[in-house]
């Protein structure tokens, strides 16, 4: 074996461990990535669930406005919104009944719970699975 082709066994080599370098730093940034996304989605439900909390309660206080100039009315989404109801972008909310069987709920399609008030004004939740 020629000293050419030795040289040319050696670049080779140290080509072939450059390689292996890069695969192995980028896997391990993708060890590094995956773990902390997971991490950040499941922070990031609680923000969906205390939304549709608040959803709820601005429903409410909407329909109760409503209730004062109409006491015998049934609610539906117009009449929240025509009484100052802004519902949060990508939630869903639904209201239906009358001062004595109001239903209010509220939740998002990535969070774990469904917020629900009552006539009385007291907010329940629980989680969608149930």
């Amino acid at each position: 074996m020629s000293r050419e082709e030795k040289n040319d066994e050696a670049v080779r080599q140290v080509k072939y461990f450059a390689y292996f370098l890069i695969i192995f730093a980028v896997f391990l940034v993708i060890a590094i990535v995956i773990p902390n996304f997971i991490k950040y989605d499941l922070r990031r439900r609680p923000h969906y669930n205390s939304c549709s909390n608040s959803n709820v309660k601005s429903a409410y206080t909407a329909a109760q406005a409503y209730f004062i100039d109409h006491p015998n009315g049934a609610i539906n989404m117009d009449a929240l919104r025509a009484n100052g109801f802004q519902q949060t972008e990508g939630f869903i909310v639904t209201a239906v009944g009358n001062k004595s069987n109001l239903k209010i709920t509220s939740t998002h399609p990535e969070g774990d719970k469904i917020f629900s008030v009552n006539p009385s004004g007291e907010i329940e939740s629980s989680f969608k699975n149930e």
